[in-house]
């Protein structure tokens, strides 16, 4: 099979966004100064900044119109160069994310699964070789991989190994347990760029991290031989 097959955004979708958001900009553009003088008028005791809203109303409606459209046609291309594209051959899968770029040859892929539109690839000890969101529907992605000959998974075989962690876990180091309690920290904070950082550093210390809502739910990667992902667990 010398072909490739291209996982992503498929073509409607790319349309939807790239028609839709700048007409959804645009109206918003146009409408505003009527909303704003609308909300002026009103004069309620709870809408503070009257004079910010006095200040809108007179803005050119053909303006804003313009700017809204020219806003999302950016943010589409914004959304298009921070979605994952995966290129998959016979012999490796290109992976295209943000400003990451990664290839991984079929051969170090251990397993590969989706959950929750993050799509995962796992070496043979269960580690984490990439993980990042793909805009495309799990049965579509399993078809993909399954033809390519991947070895996919409905899911995630270490499901059963992750333990909810707390501060100071007598299962992790203390290097982990510190990246964790940083990490943790950040996501309480919101501060989703710092929590993915230290994801990665976790990683490199040989720790996997699931999140559900601020909570982390960790495992240790294992030598080879100690899952048996045939039984997927």
């Amino acid at each position: 099979m010398n072909q490739e097959t291209v996982l992503g955004f498929s073509k409607g979708d790319k349309v939807w966004i790239v028609v839709l958001f700048p007409i959804i900009f645009a109206c918003i553009g146009w409408f505003l100064p009527a909303i704003a003088a609308w909300l002026f008028r009103l004069n309620l005791p709870f809408i503070p900044y009257q004079g910010l809203l006095e200040w809108v109303a007179s803005w050119n409606e053909l303006f804003l119109f313009i700017c809204g459209a020219i806003g999302g046609i950016l943010l589409s291309i914004y959304i298009f160069q921070d979605s994952l594209e995966v290129t998959i051959t016979d012999e490796q899968v290109h992976l295209k994310a943000k400003k990451r770029v990664k290839t991984l040859t079929k051969q170090e892929i251990a397993v590969v699964f989706m959950e929750r539109k993050k799509l995962s690839f796992l070496d043979s000890n269960g580690m984490e070789l990439f993980q990042s969101t793909l805009e495309a529907k799990k049965q579509n992605a399993a078809y993909a991989f399954q033809t390519y000959a991947y070895p996919w998974e409905d899911v995630d075989p270490y499901e059963g190994t992750y333990l909810c962690w707390k501060e100071n876990h007598p299962d992790f180091t203390g290097l982990a347990n510190e990246l964790l309690a940083k990490r943790k920290k950040a996501l309480e904070n919101s501060k989703t760029k710092e929590a993915d950082e230290l994801r990665n550093d976790l990683i490199q210390a040989g720790v996997i991290i699931k999140d559900d809502k601020k909570k982390q739910y960790a495992r240790k990667a294992v030598q080879h031989g100690e899952v048996d992902l045939d039984y997927g667990w």
